[in-house]
């Protein structure tokens, strides 16, 4: 990218504009006439201390090395102070167990002072990059299907009717297929996410099928409106609605329900949490929350595990 910048800057047409000139060029710097100057660094936890800059980009930061948050507190240390300045992270996901991943996640729910945006193989910006492989795509489905070419009556998947509805069209959907012919799901999903969420939850390094976990969480149904459910919970319970405890299904008479249970310290950290099913085993209700008490945790559980019939429950005891 700074090659290609220092390229432009030596082909500008200086002999019919006014142009700045060119006073200092090598590898980690370009340092135009006019006081402008633009330079590259590796990623360093102290980088930018002493300086002042107009525009910073960081490239590819869930991939540095170093501890990003330390290095991005320097950098805006070092941002001009005055309304056009402005930081720029851009980045591939990899995995959610690193400070970029933390970032992006409270940006999008509008927690911090950052801006979050996702670009999704279903945007059109993707489309025309594509537009190519789009047109081939298209072309071989017709192939495979004497010569039809894909209606909406074609998308028999839940996942491709899903992503219709998000807004991808009948030929970027042959694209997929086409692409899904030489390639597993999860390694689409990781090379071409159409959510943040499963940008990151098929990035990294992963224990479990990540492609069966993003399944479950595209198919994951609405839990019962608040409004609703505080005219049918017990009162102690209310106080938790909207604060980590979901409802997809009241309790019926006659069903035994089940119900796994992990215990948390409260302070912040990992979340108490309860996953609650019924004997076929569809989830009826869920709970995570990491301010909760352990003891206030166990009035929770008592509670719950009654109002469900006295619900069987496994509670991890911890030391």
């Amino acid at each position: 990218m700074f090659e290609r910048l220092k390229l432009m800057a030596e082909n500008l047409p200086r002999d019919k504009y006014d142009f700045p000139e060119t006073v200092r060029d090598n590898k980690d710097e370009l340092l135009l006439s006019n006081g402008s100057r633009i330079q590259v660094s590796p990623p360093q936890q102290n980088i930018g201390r002493g300086g002042t800059y107009q525009y910073i980009l960081l490239s590819e930061l869930a991939f540095y090395e170093v501890d990003q948050s330390k290095l991005l507190t320097s950098l805006t240390q070092a941002l001009a102070k005055n309304p056009d300045s402005k930081i720029v992270i851009e980045s591939t996901a990899n995995g959610t167990g690193n400070y970029y991943y933390e970032l992006f996640d409270k940006s999008f729910k509008k927690l911090t002072n950052y801006k979050a945006y996702f670009y999704s193989w279903i945007s059109d910006a993707h489309k025309q990059n594509f537009k190519s492989e789009i047109e081939q795509a298209v072309e071989w489905y017709k192939s495979i299907n004497k010569g039809r070419k894909m209606s909406t009556k074609d998308l028999y998947t839940s996942e491709e009717k899903r992503l219709y509805k998000a807004g991808a069209t009948l030929p970027m959907l042959c694209w997929r297929q086409w692409k899904l012919s030489s390639m597993s799901t999860e390694d689409f999903q990781t090379e071409f996410p159409s959510t943040h969420t499963e940008a990151f939850k098929t990035s990294g390094r992963n224990v479990f099928d990540q492609g069966k976990i993003l399944e479950r969480l595209n198919n994951t149904p609405e839990p019962i409106d608040s409004e609703i459910l505080k005219k049918e919970l017990p009162e102690t319970l209310h106080k938790w609605v909207g604060k980590g405890l979901s409802v997809y299904h009241l309790p019926k008479h006659g069903v035994r329900y089940y119900g796994g249970s992990d215990v948390a310290s409260g302070s912040g950290g990992d979340s108490s949490s309860l996953t609650l099913m019924d004997k076929d085993g569809v989830e009826v209700a869920s709970f995570h929350n990491n301010k909760i008490s352990v003891y206030e945790f166990a009035e929770f559980l008592n509670e719950v595990g009654r109002y469900y019939g006295y619900a069987y429950l496994a509670i991890e005891r911890n030391s």
